[in-house]
């Protein structure tokens, strides 16, 4: 499947990357986003909210 850049572009515009090294706050830092902002806080590659 083939996806214009643009569409791409449009749907994951809010997504943020957080990385570091270990016990650096990135899933602390990601949970406290996604409550505040009422986002998805993913963790291991998996969503720890399943709706």
């Amino acid at each position: 499947m083939i996806i214009p850049n643009n569409i791409i572009k449009s749907m994951f515009k809010n997504v943020l990357f957080i990385t570091g090294t270990a016990y650096a706050g990135k899933s602390t830092a990601m949970k406290l986003l996604s409550e505040r902002f009422g986002g998805i806080c993913c963790g291991e590659n998996y969503h720890d909210v399943v709706i």
